[in-house]
């Protein structure tokens, strides 16, 4: 385990802690009593494209071009998990979240020799964001936010090769932390119904993340509410240089869209 994943496990324990001492002694102070909180989580599907490169024993470095629809994305799930939440005052909004996927393939090819060759390819990714919203302005028509907090990306991509007797295996597993800046815009149409925007930016551990979404929200009852939303992630992350032995290059973009089910108190 790295030392960003020790860290990561260590900050997600803090947060949590600390999320749930707020909330017992928000929830429990008439003085904290307009602070609202919720947890949820949904189902997606994922599309991928862009460019993929890693340093391999066998064939040096290896660099190719990702294009998987929603369709291959789901034929290649072996599994996910996620779940977010928020709490909020009005002024200010604390969102958190928490996402593991896991995708795999493997295949069988004849040699000119006649020897088999076998691969196997898994990807793991993990992702935490943890990011505080201040409402700059606020009137019955348009909700303008300020945001800044932390992403966490982790990925390790397992490849082997099985061929006459030999098996040859690379791990490359990569982890960074970018801080994040940006902006939200929460629309109200109606007291049940809001069209929600989210854009921001992160650097630090990525040469450049951006995110954008957008979806509406439905109060269908008093603490329960759905949201069908659409999002955009363009990931920039190069570890090392290509010849090196631990280059990695993750230049992709992600779309993804789905309904998330939250529970509101």
């Amino acid at each position: 385990m790295s030392n960003n994943l020790r860290k990561l496990n260590a900050w997600l324990k803090c947060g949590i802690f600390v999320f749930l001492g707020l909330w017992m002694i928000l929830a429990g102070n008439p003085a904290y009593a307009e602070w609202n909180f919720g947890i949820g989580t949904g189902l997606s599907r994922l599309s991928i494209e862009g460019d993929l490169g890693w340093e391999t024993k066998l064939a040096g470095s290896v660099k190719g071009d990702v294009d998987l629809s929603a369709s291959d994305t789901s034929d290649l799930m072996e599994s996910a998990f996620g779940f977010g939440g928020y709490a909020t005052n009005g002024t200010w909004t604390i969102n958190y979240s928490f996402v593991r996927l896991k995708l795999g393939d493997d295949d069988k090819a004849s040699l000119p020799d006649g020897s088999k060759l076998k691969i196997d390819v898994d990807f793991e990714v993990t992702n935490a964001v943890m990011l505080v919203t201040r409402n700059v302005y606020k009137s019955k028509h348009i909700h303008l936010g300020l945001q800044g907090g932390l992403r966490y990306t982790s990925h390790e991509l397992t490849t082997k090769l099985e061929f006459g007797g030999n098996k040859i295996k690379n791990n490359p597993d990569n982890d960074w932390v970018d801080a994040v800046i940006g902006v939200t815009l929460t629309v109200p149409i109606t007291d049940k119904w809001s069209w929600n925007n989210v854009a921001n930016a992160g650097y630090g551990g990525s040469d450049g993340t951006y995110f954008g979404s957008t979806g509406i929200t439905w109060r269908f009852l008093k603490h329960w509410s759905a949201t069908a939303s659409g999002t955009y992630t363009a990931v920039d992350f190069e570890e090392g240089n290509k010849g090196d032995r631990d280059w990695y290059l993750y230049d992709i973009d992600e779309t993804t869209y789905g309904i998330t089910i939250l529970f509101n108190w």
